[in-house]
């Protein structure tokens, strides 16, 4: 079982990687094509997005979570 924190990192990393796969996906497609050098664009792109990602997901998830549960009625 996570703790809070590690949960935290986990959705961060999840959300990040699924974002970053599929944005980058149509990006590369629209910007390039389905050419023999897409794979190899895309998976760079990929990385990239990520490096991106998940820094900001770590700061910005967190954030969200606490304004989402802000308007939440505790039971």
């Amino acid at each position: 079982m996570l703790n809070r924190f590690g949960a935290t990192l986990v959705l961060s990393f999840l959300v990040s990687l699924t974002m970053s796969v599929a944005i980058s996906f149509v990006f590369t497609a629209i910007n390039l094509g389905f050419t023999p050098a897409f794979f190899r664009a895309w998976m760079e792109s990929i990385l990239i997005s990520l490096v991106v990602s998940i820094p900001i997901s770590l700061l910005i998830v967190p954030l969200i979570q606490r304004l989402v549960q802000s308007w939440t009625k505790s039971d």
